[in-house]
């Protein structure tokens, strides 16, 4: 059969060889994550299954599941534990936490990797078989494990810093939604305030926001004096004025409560988002 046989195949099946005359006391846990649930298998060094089940996601799951890795130890005297899982776009992170928690409170090396879920498929690939099952996915990630295969190098925790990444996530979404906020409210500030236009060709500056929240349409400058207008922060009494004068002789062609509403909400959520960026 040999001829058969891929050369990868067969550097599978090598690994495997020296991996049987390594050390003897190590447990390999492989984690198939999906929402609310983990296929969990745990194998020893010589390929066999230790323990197989599905653990859902509450306490007590991870809580049973880290009593399940207890007694295998125990079973094996295992002086290494290899854990294992995918990424799965944040839904491993709660196990890997438990899992990090664990290795702080024993006595035995435990170390706990999350990899690529492509290394897995390429290496099913390999081995000419391919996953059927949720608990099979998790077999072959403790077999992965077994072998040697290539691991990501992380400082313990390093992975808990996503938290760092979800709020820049939320930082850049809300810089995004503010740039596209400002684009619509400066395609609708010629109809509606021509003479504002000169001020906001490059950026809107905060005082122009603060403007249009108060006056969102030249109708609502009617019997506005310039000396309230200056009252807003960044505002002068000649700009008010100027202001005012242009006002009057406005050719906005929207005047509308309607628009003028459309105006303020746009300048509001502009002041929000600008504030809450900082």
């Amino acid at each position: 059969l040999y001829p058969l046989l891929s050369e990868r195949y067969l550097t599978v099946i090598f690994y495997d060889h020296l991996r049987g005359h390594m050390s003897k006391n190590e447990i390999f846990i492989g984690l198939d994550i999906s929402k609310g649930t983990a296929e969990v298998c745990i194998k020893n060094s010589e390929a066999r299954i230790l323990m197989e089940g599905t653990y859902d996601g509450t306490p007590l799951g991870h809580k049973r599941l880290l009593e399940e890795v207890k007694a295998s130890i125990k079973l094996t005297k295992a002086q290494r534990v290899h854990v294992c899982m995918e990424s799965t776009g944040g839904l491993e992170r709660n196990w890997y936490r438990s899992f990090i928690n664990f290795s702080e409170g024993e006595r035995i090396e435990v170390k706990v990797h999350i990899i690529n879920p492509l290394l897995i498929h390429g290496f099913v690939r390999e081995k000419l078989h391919a996953s059927s099952t949720d608990v099979s996915a998790a077999r072959d990630i403790a077999e992965y494990l077994r072998l040697g295969r290539p691991l990501p190098h992380l400082e313990s925790g390093e992975v808990l810093l996503e938290g760092t990444v979800n709020l820049y996530r939320m930082i850049q979404n809300s810089v995004e939604r503010s740039s596209k906020l400002k684009n619509e409210l400066q395609s609708l500030l010629p109809q509606v305030y021509p003479e504002l236009v000169q001020y906001v060709r490059s950026s809107i500056p905060g005082w122009v926001l603060l403007f249009l929240k108060k006056y969102p349409t030249s109708t609502s400058l009617t019997r506005v004096r310039a000396k309230t207008i200056s009252a807003i922060k960044g505002i002068s009494e000649d700009r008010a004025k100027e202001i005012l004068d242009a006002s009057k002789e406005s050719v906005a062609a929207y005047r509308d409560e309607m628009t003028g509403l459309a105006i303020q909400n746009l300048s509001e959520e502009l002041l929000i988002l600008s504030e809450k960026i900082e």
